[in-house]
């Protein structure tokens, strides 16, 4: 009985090679290969899974960032590829800040550690100069209280740092901190564990709302981008909102683009109904793309940043800082976000920028009390202006924004 036939025996390289020399057919030439499409990121998926929670969502988030980012500077900038001097988007500066939020809840985890752990802060931070501990000596050697929340306060401020370990935290600054932190857990059933669950939640909060809101609207953008190749800005404008201020916003800035001084003082203009100003942005974004004058087309980048930060800020944000009741295991949002205002920063590939080096005004006029503690990240007011001046930073340094930084806040940048 014969045995049954294998599968034909696939012939080598050279085998195909010498038949394809062999052959009579006249030489059929490959059509051109055109790049491959990336894929536009799923940034519902991320936004709508339950399963994702604080630094595994913080992470899953930058991912999606990244992606979203270099995908809407390609739409800006044709020549982009891994670096770009085109002023960048909203998404290109916001990465930046979200892996700000990723380091405050690890940070926040290590801190808890060196209060609850049996280690000091110099066997914790071991590269620390000797000269930078000596600048706070006086309330690391305090007792009681006093003593775990300045401690908390450095060892959170020490994690979150990349390259050379300096302890340049301002002792004015740490005193002042250090003092709301002890009238945070002197309260009733508050602990510094209340306070450290507090501030994990609320910064796993903020990501949360901003990016399902905006980091999914970019997502539904690039996809009408991909869909409708050329589309108008104001048909872009439409398709996101039906209400008349979406063209119409989108129609203030071009005019503002053209003019003076690009505003920032949103709430005369446009009041508090900002979800259309997102459509206007999108709709300035789509413009910028078509855009052949250099200049202009930054300016349009800007001013729809600019557009998207006051949504963001204004509505989308608040509830995470200023959610109206102390939810169940927590403390007071606001007054934790008092406490830690004076250490927010964001870090760059090349820069930091720090709101207690950003040229604040001296409310009080007094030098015992720096104008970063005067301050409440936790209300728009405070932190618009200092949101602004961190933008207009990245405008002016596109090129540093590039490559990318690692989605993951435990990685360096």
């Amino acid at each position: 009985m014969p045995l049954p036939a294998g599968p034909p025996r696939k012939r080598s390289f050279s085998e195909r090679l010498d038949g394809f020399e062999r052959s009579s057919a006249p030489l059929q030439l490959m059509p051109k290969m055109l790049p491959l499409r990336q894929s536009i990121p799923d940034a519902e998926a991320v936004a709508n899974n339950p399963e994702l929670h604080g630094v595994e969502l913080n992470r899953a988030i930058n991912k999606t960032y990244v992606q979203l980012s270099r995908q809407l500077q390609s739409a800006l900038d044709p020549d982009f590829r891994e670096a770009s001097s085109v002023s960048p988007s909203w998404y290109a500066m916001a990465i930046y800040a979200s892996r700000g939020a990723g380091k405050g809840m690890l940070a926040a985890e290590t801190a808890l550690g060196v209060v609850q752990g049996d280690k000091t802060l110099r066997e914790v931070f071991p590269k620390v100069p000797e000269e930078d501990w000596q600048r706070v000596a006086p309330l690391l050697e305090e007792r009681g209280p006093t003593k775990d929340c300045a401690k908390f306060l450095v060892a959170f401020f020490l994690a979150q740092q990349e390259g050379p370990t300096r302890l340049t935290l301002d002792p004015r600054v740490l005193a002042i901190s250090a003092g709301r932190m002890v009238n945070i857990i002197r309260q009733p059933d508050t602990s510094i564990f209340t306070f450290t669950r507090t501030l994990g939640n609320m910064l796993e909060d903020g990501n949360r709302r901003i990016f399902g809101d905006i980091g999914v609207a970019c997502q539904h953008y690039l996809e009408l981008r991909r869909d409708q190749p050329g589309l108008g800005p104001e048909a872009v404008a439409r398709h996101f909102s039906q209400e008349p201020l979406a063209v119409g916003a989108y129609q203030d800035g071009l005019k503002f683009a053209q003019q003076g001084e690009l505003p920032t003082d949103f709430a005369p203009l446009y009041g508090l109904n900002t979800a259309p100003l997102l459509a206007s942005g999108f709709a300035l974004y789509q413009h910028a793309s078509q855009e052949k004058d250099p200049e202009l087309r930054d300016r349009l980048i800007q001013h729809a940043g600019n557009l998207l930060a006051y949504h963001e800020q204004a509505v989308v944000a608040v509830p995470a800082f200023l959610p109206g009741q102390i939810l169940p295991g927590e403390t007071d949002r606001a007054a934790v976000m008092e406490v830690l205002t004076p250490q927010v920063d964001v870090k760059t590939r090349d820069w930091t920028w720090s709101l207690h080096d950003c040229g604040l005004e001296d409310l009080d006029d007094s030098y015992w009390t720096p104008p970063s503690t005067e301050r409440n990240w936790a209300v728009f007011a405070d932190r618009w202006e200092p949101i602004l001046d961190y933008f207009g930073r990245c405008a002016a340094n596109p090129q540093t924004l590039w490559p990318m930084p690692n989605p993951d806040p435990a990685q360096p940048v």
